[in-house]
């Protein structure tokens, strides 16, 4: 039996590489939040430690998706302009909470934030925005005037 994987490893190494690379990137993906620390919070307890604690919500999404619909009292920190944070001042132990659409992008935002801030209390909210409208949770939305909702449009 050795042979036969000894074999199929020499004849298909490229193979074999990406096959070995592919998992060691899943294995990555589940472990990166226990290297930093970093817990992924489910909607209610970021309700506690928004209501309890006075949490900071960290909105990591793109600003438009921003201004359409966001946590009530989130600011926006899109994960991409990460760089204009630098000037950035938060408490070191007071709790945070980073969002967005996926926990990918909130893991990577929540790390940086971490890293960079030497933070102790950052999570992130598992399942983003989706997780907390499946909650039946209130998101912030700009608001229409009458004459948008209705249709019409006011003449000078």
């Amino acid at each position: 039996m050795k042979l036969f994987y000894l074999n199929f490893l020499t004849e298909h190494l490229a193979l074999a590489v990406l096959w070995s690379a592919m998992g060691l990137w899943l294995l990555w993906e589940v472990l990166q939040p226990y290297f930093h620390q970093i817990n992924a919070v489910e909607t209610d307890t970021c309700v506690t430690l928004m209501n309890c604690h006075q949490a900071l919500i960290v909105d990591a999404r793109d600003t438009l998706a921003y201004k359409r619909a966001h946590i009530t009292a989130a600011i926006s920190l899109p994960s991409k302009q990460f760089d204009q944070a630098s000037k950035w001042s938060y408490p070191k132990d007071r709790p945070l909470v980073v969002y967005a659409d996926s926990d990918r992008c909130a893991l990577q935002l929540a790390v940086q934030l971490k890293k960079h801030y030497h933070l102790t209390r950052v999570s992130y909210l598992k399942g983003g925005v989706a997780s907390w409208q499946m909650a039946n949770l209130p998101l912030v939305q700009p608001k229409q005037d009458s004459s948008q909702i209705e249709g019409k449009t006011e003449k000078g």
